[in-house]
C-alpha cells in the first residue's frame, strides 16, 4: 500500500503544511499542484522531517511566478503511481471551463486515469468517463487529501481538514 498527501495552494502557508505533514506521516509520497509561493527546498525540508524517503512531484502554478525556484517548475506532470495507474498533475489555470473535457483529454493523451489538480480552491473527488479528478482544495485554508493506493491496485481518496 503507497499513502500520497495530496495538496495545492499553499500559498507560503508554511505551518499548515508542515502541520498535514505532521498528522499524516509516514508518508510514500507527496502530490502538489501549484501556487506553492515557497521555494521548492522549503517544501522539501518540511516533508524530510517526518518522512527520510518520499516522492516528491509539483507543479507551478499562476501565483508561483514571483517564486524563484517554484517559478521554474514545470506547469504539467504525467507520472506512474503504480504499475497500472498514472497521475496527470497540474494546477489548472491552464485547463479553465465548465467541466473536466480539456482535463480529460489531455489525462488521457498522456495515458493517465487520475488527474491531480488545484486552482479553484474547492476539493473534489469525482470520477467521470473512468478518469478520477482530485482536487484537495486550498491548503491555505486546511484543505488536502490523502491517496492511497493499495496492493491491489485500488484506488482511496479521503477528503480532508486541518
Amino acid at each position: 500500500m503507497k499513502k500520497y498527501l495530496i495538496c495545492s495552494d499553499i500559498h507560503g502557508r508554511e505551518e499548515n503544511l508542515r502541520y498535514v505533514v505532521m498528522q499524516e506521516s509516514p508518508l510514500d509520497g507527496v502530490i502538489i499542484a501549484g501556487d506553492l509561493q515557497m521555494e521548492t527546498h522549503e517544501v522539501e525540508d518540511v516533508i524530510r522531517k517526518e518522512n527520510h524517503k518520499f516522492e516528491l512531484y509539483m507543479v507551478c502554478g499562476n501565483c508561483d511566478i514571483y517564486t524563484h525556484t517554484a517559478s521554474q517548475l514545470p506547469p504539467v506532470l504525467a507520472f506512474p503511481i503504480s504499475e497500472t495507474h498514472r497521475v496527470f498533475l497540474t494546477h489548472g489555470h491552464l485547463f479553465h471551463g465548465p467541466s473536466y473535457s480539456l482535463l480529460a483529454v489531455t489525462a488521457r493523451e498522456k495515458h493517465c486515469d487520475i488527474v491531480v489538480y488545484g486552482h479553484t480552491h474547492c476539493a473534489v473527488d469525482e470520477t467521470e468517463e473512468g478518469i478520477r479528478f482530485i482536487n484537495g482544495g486550498a491548503l491555505r485554508r486546511g484543505g488536502y487529501a490523502i491517496l492511497t493506493i493499495g496492493d491491489d491496485e485500488s484506488v482511496d481518496v479521503k477528503l480532508k481538514l486541518v
